[in-house]
């Protein structure tokens, strides 16, 4: 049967027309065609036996309009959801990697200018990172101990230099004057 006044009453020569004629149960079809997407249903009208079958037909371009607008926002959403992320991700990658690299480094920096007792402040990392400013600070450490140790051997060893030298100077002055006592000598004896 058919809504249209001269179709009405009349028989549809289609499948789904003709499969829904012969069913006693309700049908459902999905079509997508040039014409655009549409359910199709098929009710049979029974009181005591079957005295036919009311068929119509739903356009879901209004559906799918409403879908595909629901996809774009779903996209945009997650678009600025992982942009969100990201961001978050790298605030969170400063903070516990680069801020720490920054400061080690900073503090090799002071230690390369001379100053051994700059050491990296670590706030009690058991992690890569925690274990990297641990073993930086006890070599900065070590350094420290061998360079006062090498600057105390260096100024021993300057001032036994000092105490030679002058001894050197005072042995070469009594040289000089033994020397000078030696050619009046002979100059007298002579």
């Amino acid at each position: 049967a058919h809504t249209e006044s001269q179709r009405f009453g009349g028989r549809m020569e289609d499948d789904f027309t003709g499969r829904a004629q012969a069913s006693l149960v309700p049908l459902a079809e999905e079509v997508r065609d040039d014409q655009g997407s549409r359910v199709r249903l098929a009710m049979p009208v029974t009181a005591g036996r079957k005295w036919g079958t009311i068929t119509g037909e739903i356009s879901l371009a209004r559906v799918d309009r409403q879908i595909e607008e629901r996809r774009r926002e779903i996209l945009l959403f997650s678009a600025g959801l992982a942009l969100l992320t990201a961001f978050g991700l790298a605030l969170l990658l400063s903070r516990i990697v680069l801020q720490p690299l920054s400061r080690l480094s900073e503090v090799a920096q002071r230690i390369a200018a001379g100053k051994l007792d700059a050491r990296v402040r670590l706030r009690s990392r058991d992690d890569e990172l925690g274990v990297l400013g641990r073993i930086f600070n006890d070599m900065a450490s070590e350094l420290q101990v061998y360079t006062t140790d090498l600057e105390g051997r260096v100024a021993s060893r300057t001032e036994e230099l000092e105490e030679s030298n002058s001894k050197l100077a005072h042995t070469n002055r009594d040289l000089e004057e033994a020397v000078d006592k030696l050619a009046r000598l002979a100059r007298t004896d002579g």
